[in-house]
């Protein structure tokens, strides 16, 4: 990837972002055709969750989608204006208002298992704010600015709104492994291998980049593995969920 010089001072670029299209209006074309499309598919076990609670909680599940996941989605677009609203300018980088649209989704395109994820649709050019001019999106910085900043604050965000909304707890389901929701127990049975799929509705594909990207979860997957054998050696230990976890600050913050 090609870093650019970038230009401005931070916070420059913590303006709202242009509306890039209706994605509310289902008769509308829909995102340009070379928008980029970023998919933010929840943990395995939270749409496992939706899904019990669509046949006996219907309401709740929906109105968790559309009201407590909403904020989610939000902080992904403030997170990536924020850290990533730059247009590329030769081997420069300049402060810009970013053309974005979301829409959030209980399923990929017409399956029947509910996989909760959101569309964050990418326009590929902005206006510059210093002088207005039209050019195009820093791409590069917006892969590292989703790789370092923005999947974090998502994972965040989704876990308080879980947590408060659903009444859930986090915690690893296996050795080094990614948080999952644990209580209740949605995460029995996941290897952390499942496939999170793509989805194409209701316009089509774009060019779609993942989250959790292959690269992450490759990644994961070996620190798994390295966590394991420290376990093994002696040197590690991991407290498996269904046994009382040890106090963070999370617990006593003003203890720690």
């Amino acid at each position: 990837m090609a870093r650019l010089a970038r230009m401005g001072r931070y916070g420059d670029t913590r303006v709202a972002p242009r509306v890039l299209f209706d994605a509310r209006d289902l008769a509308c074309p829909g995102p340009p055709a070379d928008a980029v499309d970023v998919q933010f598919r929840t943990p395995l076990s939270v749409s496992l969750l939706l899904d019990r609670m669509l046949d006996h909680h219907t309401e709740q599940a929906l109105t968790f989608l559309t009201e407590a996941y909403s904020e989610v989605v939000a902080k992904t677009v403030s997170e990536l204006q924020l850290a990533a609203g730059y247009v590329a300018d030769g081997s420069l980088s300049w402060p810009a208002r970013l053309e974005l649209a979301t829409d959030a989704h209980l399923f990929n395109n017409d399956e029947l298992h509910v996989r909760v994820h959101h569309h964050l649709w990418i326009g590929r050019t902005a206006l510059a704010l210093h002088d207005g001019l039209r050019r195009p999106v820093d791409l590069d910085g917006i892969q590292l600015s989703l790789a370092n900043v923005v999947w974090s604050a998502y994972l965040r965000t989704l876990d308080a709104v879980t947590t408060r909304d659903l009444g859930v707890d986090w915690r690893e389901p296996r050795p080094g492994a990614a948080l999952e929701i644990t209580a209740p127990p949605m995460h029995i049975g996941l290897t952390g291998r499942e496939d999170l799929g793509i989805c194409s509705q209701p316009w089509g594909p774009r060019e779609v980049w993942e989250q959790p990207t292959a690269a992450r979860l490759a990644f994961q997957a070996e620190q798994e593995r390295d966590v394991a054998r420290e376990i093994e050696r002696g040197v590690s230990s991991w407290v498996p969920p269904d046994q009382l976890r040890p106090l963070t600050y999370r617990d006593e913050p003003d203890s720690w």
